[in-house]
């Protein structure tokens, strides 16, 4: 694998319940993990990743958070971003 590249994980989810009953929603935890040795070029990824994530058809999703980090031993930045995911 070369750098940049992303890893993402469907870290929860969890059904929708009303007073009602349970709806056919679901919220959805998703983190992506990009990877690269530049920081400019991996800002620019985030960027990249946080407009298709609002661009999509198939669900809605907000990015809750992000965390920039430097991965020292590997020599890598590191961007984590966590999406809040309605489908």
């Amino acid at each position: 694998v070369t750098a940049p590249y992303a890893v993402y994980a469907m870290v929860s989810g969890v059904p929708i319940t009303h007073l009602s009953g349970q709806s056919d929603r679901t919220n959805w935890r998703v983190q992506v993990d990009l990877f690269g040795r530049n920081k400019v070029d991996l800002d620019a990824l985030a960027e990249s990743v946080k407009a298709a994530m609002d661009a999509a058809t198939l669900f809605k999703s907000v990015c809750q958070n992000q965390m920039d980090l430097y991965e020292d031993p590997a020599q890598f930045y590191r961007i984590m971003l966590d999406f809040s995911v309605w489908r």
